[in-house]
């Protein structure tokens, strides 16, 4: 009897033993399950993190483009309404009219780079996210620029309208300023400024109506896009400093060291996944002499026009630099290449006038 239950006592124990053995085995595996889960999330966050990072550089991008263009036909309508006005105020040709008028259709809608994004909404992988704060900073950014966006296209619809109605039917300017299709312009569709100068005029009235209407309304387009800028950036290098890219502050850091603008782009632009942002590196370039750096600032403005093909405004920011400076040459040379771009840049006019005299 007692050899009986000795037997069973150590059966027991085997089995217990066993049982601990399985439970510390399957514990183990789903702690090694886990931790290769979490790993994986790791490394799929930091994925979708890079392309976010590069979706929100393109927006930026684009969204700085559409803010310069939103100011630059601003002032240009600016000046028309002050011919309208007061016709011997400022020198305004046909030309240059009808110019302001057809840069006036050009209210256009920014739509963001989204894909990403949506396809994390769409799968649940937003949640790989684990920075809540971070999430929400993007689900904002998406619901607004979508609501922007939705907003301007009505916006738009309403004061084409507006012009294509209120002069078509009375003169044959919709053909000029391309409303419609456009036909072969004869000589006598040349444009008479005298019909836009009579105050009692239908002309006059649809005509400044529908540019008070534009000027309010891309105001507020270069106000919005200016507003969402300065956080996107903000969010723009959050997320690169979680995947180790390096910011545009970095970069200055770099070139403090004694090195020079190309050559701190180009080992970025090798070693990294670092972004040239034109409106980031515009801006430094102000912040840069407001500090009194201004042999960095001119070398930031001096890539600028190397990289960017054909953009004024940067050229316009390189002769400021040159201006900071002292080098009032190099600022009038810049200052005319920016006007040989778009010679309706009426800022880097007034400057260069002021320098000429």
């Amino acid at each position: 009897m007692f050899k009986f239950l000795k037997s069973k006592r150590k059966s027991i124990l085997t089995v217990l033993l066993e049982i601990v053995i399985v439970f510390i085995g399957i514990s183990i595996s789903l702690w090694i399950d886990d931790w290769n889960q979490n790993r994986k999330d790791r490394k799929d966050e930091k994925t979708y993190l890079k392309s976010l990072y590069f979706d929100i550089s393109m927006d930026v991008q684009d969204l700085s483009n559409r803010h310069f263009d939103s100011i630059e036909i601003f002032e240009n309508i600016q000046k028309v309404l002050l011919f309208l006005n007061y016709p011997d105020s400022v020198d305004v040709s046909a030309d240059y009219f009808q110019h302001v008028m057809g840069r006036s259709q050009m209210l256009n809608n920014f739509s963001p780079t989204d894909y990403t994004f949506q396809e994390m909404t769409s799968t649940g992988k937003l949640s790989l996210i684990k920075d809540a704060e971070l999430r929400k900073k993007l689900t904002m950014y998406y619901s607004i620029v979508r609501r922007l966006t939705e907003d301007k296209e009505s916006n738009n619809s309403t004061t084409r309208q507006l012009l294509f109605e209120g002069v078509a039917d009375h003169f044959h300017i919709a053909r000029l300023f391309s409303f419609g299709q456009v036909g072969t312009i004869h000589p006598e569709d040349t444009l008479d400024l005298e019909l836009f100068r009579d105050r009692e005029s239908k002309a006059f009235v649809v005509i400044q109506n529908y540019l008070l209407l534009r000027h309010a309304m891309l105001r507020q387009q270069a106000q919005s896009y200016e507003r969402i800028l300065l956080p996107l950036i903000s969010l723009k290098n959050e997320i690169a400093s979680k995947i180790g890219i390096p910011l545009v502050e970095d970069f200055i850091d770099e070139m403090k060291s004694g090195k020079s603008a190309r050559e701190v782009y180009d080992q970025y632009k090798e070693n990294t996944e670092f972004r040239y942002v034109k409106f980031e590196f515009n801006n430094m370039v102000y912040t840069l002499i407001e500090k009194g750096s201004v042999e960095i600032a001119i070398d930031i403005a001096l890539l600028n026009v190397e990289l960017v093909d054909h953009d004024s405004n940067l050229f316009d920011t390189l002769g400021d630099a040159y201006m900071a400076n002292g080098n009032k040459e190099k600022a009038i040379e810049s200052y005319k290449k920016a006007v040989e771009m778009n010679v309706f840049q009426i800022e880097t006019r007034e400057k260069l006038k002021e320098l000429e005299k």
